[in-house]
């Protein structure tokens, strides 16, 4: 019997229409080993159908054009007239390919968990840590790998927030929010006005904004690692092409670098010196293994003044659902072998015996509580 995959993708992210891509490809690449089904979330609700394979079927979303569903435990119910849910599927594994928002920061994966479904990602402590800038290079910090010098504030005001910036840090900066991917509302800054400008964008889309001192002649290096069984595979590095001084959402899913590789936006695998595809190699691993991450996990590093000096690299941050799942850095496996590799090593977190303290039984024998 065919083990059900469940692709999840889509989520309220601004990241949204990439997450479509992602998983309509894992969808139609699936080996036939398996039955693909599709689990699209859109405005809070969950839907599925043979039309979602159809990537022409997004631009204009309709309602019409597919199921809506629900997941109950380990099975996926059909909602028909009157609400009344008919069973569909039972899910033995889900893969997911959501990005940023609820489908990457721990919340989709806290989902799958508490309904005991082996899902292609890390727990929800990782995933969450993994998303939030901060909390990455704090942790990056704590493992002894290098990341860019930052700091973070909760709200814009051109007062002393600013200034702390531009004194500590100086110009160019480099203005984020904390926990949004593919380059949305980064900017890069030279003037006290357009840091304002920037950092109100950076707090549209998230709660805190993290300002870093902008690297010159930045050179972006990329890595992937997924776990196969006791091992790791850990991929060589790629280096974007940038057109600009950062690289933008544009570059990186327009260009098509991230979404598909393309030879002539990339270097892959990217000309570096031996000791600094030694490093990465190692650091990405380490933070791998540290942080307990499952799935593929992508890498972003960045070399400073375009050296090949491994005192120049820095962490710049880690995707735990990248676009694409990052297939097109792993050329030595098949479509079938990646995905396989992906499903097969999909789990939950270790349960746990649970502590009985025997409290509510004391209570329910204490005379306090028996009926009068």
């Amino acid at each position: 019997m065919k083990k059900t995959v469940a692709v999840v993708y889509g989520g309220a992210s601004p990241e949204h229409e990439i997450s479509i891509i992602t998983g309509v490809t894992a969808l139609n690449a699936l080996p036939s080993c398996y039955k693909a089904v599709p689990l699209y979330l859109k405005g809070g609700k969950f839907y599925s159908g043979k039309s979602l394979f159809d990537i022409r079927q997004y631009s204009q979303f309709s309602e019409k054009s597919a199921a809506e569903c629900a997941v109950i435990g380990d099975r996926i119910y059909i909602k028909k007239r009157r609400g009344k849910l008919v069973p569909f599927d039972k899910i033995d594994v889900a893969l997911l390919a959501t990005h940023g928002g609820e489908g990457e920061n721990g919340s989709l994966a806290g989902f799958f968990e508490i309904n005991n479904i082996p899902y292609t990602q890390g727990s929800p402590y990782s995933a969450a840590v993994t998303l939030d800038k901060e909390a990455t290079k704090i942790i990056a910090e704590k493992c002894g790998v290098k990341v860019v010098e930052w700091l973070s504030f909760c709200e814009t005001k051109t007062g002393e927030y600013f200034n702390e910036a531009e004194s500590k840090l100086g110009y160019p900066l480099v203005v984020k929010p904390n926990d949004q991917g593919s380059s949305i509302g980064v900017t890069l800054v030279k003037t006290h006005c357009e840091l304002k400008d920037a950092a109100e964008l950076a707090l549209q889309l998230s709660q805190k904004l993290i300002i870093e001192r902008a690297i010159p002649s930045p050179v972006e290096l990329n890595i992937a690692v997924m776990r196969n069984g006791g091992d790791f595979l850990v991929s060589e590095p790629e280096r974007p092409l940038l057109a600009k001084e950062i690289l933008s959402f544009k570059d990186k899913y327009e260009g098509g670098t991230i979404i598909g590789g393309a030879d002539k936006v990339r270097e892959f695998p990217a000309n570096v010196s031996e000791e600094v595809a030694v490093l990465i190699k190692e650091t990405a691993l380490k933070m791998y293994k540290f942080l307990d991450l499952n799935g593929v996990v992508r890498f972003d590093y960045l070399l400073e003044n375009g050296g090949l000096s491994e005192e120049t690299l820095y962490l710049n941050e880690i995707n735990s659902i990248p676009g694409s799942l990052s297939r097109y850095l792993f050329p030595q496996l098949s479509n079938a072998e990646f995905y396989e590799i992906l499903i097969n090593n999909a789990g939950t977190q270790p349960k746990f015996k649970p502590f009985e303290s025997g409290v509510l039984k004391n209570i329910v024998g204490a005379k306090c509580c028996r009926k009068r």
